[in-house]
């Protein structure tokens, strides 16, 4: 079955014969895995199942970034809030503001605890994601080029509704799941 079929009928990577869904951990300079993030989100969108991909400060792993990539293409991204975070780790009222500036939405306890954009479509728009993430890594976490990031990747095996489900619903269902896409993870 090619990989579009796959993706169309949303399989899971266990239903498909020859899928690496393996964890994989890397640590690399900030600049690498910004020249990559692109490709490397581009790809997770088109793979079978839910891909999540993390990346940390290596110095202080509780500032996090993170995406959820779903097998019909849309795409969700997270960064820690304040929610987490404690003492001086904590982000001040200007890192707030960047946040906002970037397009971050405000965490929305109970929906999510963490800032968050939602990419409600099959085709997300991830170079924009991918220069949120860099920017957010950047002006919000204050890495540099050189700095380290500890990076995850792994499969999810949770399974349900996508973000870009309520593409296909009456107006009531897309207001009830736009109010807590992200709640099945």
């Amino acid at each position: 079955m090619e990989v579009e079929a796959q993706r169309e009928a949303c399989l899971a990577p266990s239903l498909v014969s020859d899928w690496d869904d393996a964890r994989q951990e890397w640590v690399l300079p900030l600049g690498r895995f910004e020249s990559a993030l692109e490709d490397l989100l581009r790809r997770l969108c088109r793979r079978p199942g839910r891909w999540i991909l993390i990346a940390e400060d290596n110095v202080r792993r509780h500032h996090f970034w993170q995406s959820l990539a779903f097998g019909d293409g849309s795409l969700v991204t997270e960064t820690v809030s304040n929610h987490y975070l404690e003492g001086e780790d904590r982000w001040t009222p200007e890192e707030d503001r960047r946040l906002l500036a970037l397009g971050w939405e405000c965490p929305q306890p109970p929906r999510t605890t963490n800032w968050i954009n939602v990419e409600y479509t099959t085709c997300p728009a991830v170079d924009e994601v991918a220069k949120r993430a860099a920017a957010t890594l950047r002006l919000v976490f204050g890495l540099e080029h050189g700095d380290e990031v500890y990076v995850k990747m792994f499969g999810s095996p949770i399974r349900g509704d996508t973000p870009a489900a309520c593409l296909g619903t009456s107006a009531d269902q897309q207001v009830a799941r736009q109010t807590n896409p992200v709640a099945e993870r």
